[in-house]
């Protein structure tokens, strides 16, 4: 009944609240959702919670609609403290191997990728699944763990196959600045970048600048596919050169490119002006800052 039955991070072994008898709890901890938006290609959801206060958890998730899950915990405070991240899988997946890829029932293949940075370590657990009250199936729980000290964050990627003949891609982190972090999910033809930054504060990172608290750039170069989408913001450039710019903030826009055609979605398309010639040259060649190469 733990914290560590559920998919969420705890601090230093503790629960988030205490059990108090079979179904009360000690006490309910503050939660707050930050940010909810639900767009036309994706998601995006920030949350978080008071449970270790003076420490603080903060989850980020963004969904590339049928494509992918991000997950981003950040845990701010100071000090050093063990931190454990659980990922609870449904009964039809089985390890293949220990690398966080999982066969389902139905030949499908889930591949879990994460940063595998600030000394995280993972191992795959025999856990429980109930599908209902007083029964109890085998399921198998993802497990990251590590001694950091704060503040740190740790981003972990779930994406789920057609086959195994497929190869997973790679999740590292990029441009990480005092305005912003950076990720960059990489696998054949798809380039996949995240960026998160501080509120109403310009940023560069891994040459992209923004004033964006959220920036997510991805595109297949083999299909001639892009999406650009920021949040809360009004403008993006990458590589020095403006790629939508709005009038004023908006709460979200989405740029969609296929085969050289691009739609604007947002909460006031109009007010979106977008540059053809530099959408070309981000599906063309990938955007690096000369800190990267």
């Amino acid at each position: 009944r733990g914290t560590a039955a559920h998919n969420t991070v705890t601090i230093d072994g503790l629960s988030q609240p205490a059990p108090r008898g079979p179904f009360a709890w000690s006490h309910h901890p503050k939660s707050v959702a930050e940010k909810w938006i639900n767009g036309e290609h994706f998601d995006l959801f920030v949350g978080r919670h008071d449970a270790y206060s003076p420490l603080r958890h903060r989850r980020f998730v963004f969904s590339r609609k049928s494509g992918f899950w991000f997950a981003r915990d950040v845990v701010e405070g100071a000090g050093e403290h063990k931190l454990d991240a659980y990922w609870h899988l449904a009964p039809e997946f089985t390890p293949l191997g220990d690398l966080g890829r999982f066969l389902r029932s139905d030949g499908r293949v889930l591949d879990v990728v994460s940063t595998g940075e600030n000394d995280w370590s993972h191992t795959i657990e025999n856990g429980s699944w109930s599908p209902a009250y007083g029964e109890a199936q085998p399921a198998p729980v993802l497990h990251f763990s590590s001694v950091a000290r704060l503040p740190t964050e740790f981003a972990t990627q779930f994406r789920l196959r057609e086959n195994a003949t497929i190869q997973s891609g790679t999740l590292k982190t990029v441009g990480e600045t005092s305005g912003a972090r950076g990720y960059i999910y990489a696998e054949g033809h798809e380039e996949h970048r995240f960026f998160f930054a501080t509120a109403n504060q310009n940023w560069t990172a891994d040459g992209w600048s923004s004033d964006a608290e959220f920036v997510y750039w991805g595109c297949d170069r083999k299909h001639d596919l892009g999406l650009l989408i920021f949040c809360a913001g009004m403008q993006v450039s990458a590589a020095g050169q403006p790629v939508a710019e709005c009038f004023r903030p908006v709460s979200f826009c989405e740029v969609f490119w296929e085969n050289g055609v691009v739609r604007r979605l947002g909460t006031d398309d109009s007010q979106i002006t977008v540059h053809d010639s530099a959408l070309r040259s981000l599906i063309a060649e990938p955007v690096f800052s000369a800190a990267s190469r």
